[in-house]
């Protein structure tokens, strides 16, 4: 009887390991687009945005840029979590706060980033592109 119902803690740490593994595919296709455009081999380096956009000519992309984006999401609402709560423990002096405050940027970055993910999966129909 050791079966204990899924909290609001295994929920948290599926959203942060979900919104780190966006991240990394984001860093991923910028990386890929950067070094296919060192090449020559046609690859843009867009940053961030040229990625995910990139997604949209992928098989079943639109799916994949929304899984995406909920991933981001969830990174941003754990960077939040641990700039709010302290859960690395850096504290309320002068260097902790800096610390905290670069983890609320990080989170404000990476929601406008999942915003766009968002936005081209609902927009896709409307344009058309490249």
């Amino acid at each position: 009887m050791d079966s204990n119902p899924p909290n609001q803690r295994d929920a948290v740490k599926l959203l942060a390991r979900l919104g780190y593994a966006s991240r990394g595919v984001v860093y991923l296709l910028v990386g890929g687009l950067a070094a296919l455009a060192a090449l020559g081999q046609g690859g843009q380096t867009e940053g961030s945005r040229g990625a995910l956009e990139s997604v949209l000519t992928a098989p079943f992309g639109k799916v994949l840029l929304g899984i995406i984006a909920l991933g981001l999401v969830g990174y941003a609402v754990w960077r939040t979590l641990q700039a709010l709560q302290d859960t690395d423990h850096h504290g309320s002096g002068t260097k902790g706060l800096a610390i905290r405050g670069g983890l609320l940027v990080s989170a404000v970055t990476h929601t406008f980033l999942a915003f766009f993910a968002a936005k081209l999966v609902v927009h896709i129909g409307g344009s058309s592109g490249s």
